[in-house]
């Protein structure tokens, strides 16, 4: 099955990205093409601090570098989600609505971001596909 294709409106659209869209892209998994299109076409691509904190774990295990890992937010020109108190709330309250789906506080805070700032995010996570059309869910495989 080949992996999905972005929607064509997505175009220059500034995107969000979860840890598992990252992670494939990083280890050439299923639906890696999908996340480099997107990142290259992207006039904007961002992340959540903890979807950054679990993408380094990840890569540090499999024996990346931490300069490598650097290396590859900078190269990539993935930024950061500002986040606040008012982000964190919504965060928690979007965790408690979307638990029962198997997504992880980590996964609820971009969730947040991704709604407040009005933002489509790429997930390698079947589970998101699960959630309801008010978020803007990419599934990238």
């Amino acid at each position: 099955m080949a992996p999905p294709t972005l929607p064509s409106p997505l175009g220059r659209t500034p995107i969000l990205l979860d840890s598992s869209a990252l992670l494939a892209f990083c280890l050439d998994e299923t639906g890696a093409d999908v996340v480099a299109d997107a990142i290259g076409d992207s006039a904007d691509v961002r992340m959540t601090t903890a979807n950054v904190a679990e993408c380094t774990s990840r890569l540090l295990r499999l024996g990346w570098d931490p300069d490598q890992i650097d290396a590859l937010f900078r190269d990539l020109e993935i930024g950061v989600v500002r986040e606040d108190l008012a982000l964190a709330i919504l965060a928690g309250e979007l965790h408690a609505r979307t638990r029962q789906a198997g997504l992880s506080l980590g996964d609820a805070l971009c969730l947040a971001a991704a709604l407040r700032d009005e933002r489509p995010v790429l997930t390698a996570d079947r589970a998101w596909s699960t959630l309801p059309p008010e978020f803007n869910v990419i599934v990238v495989r």
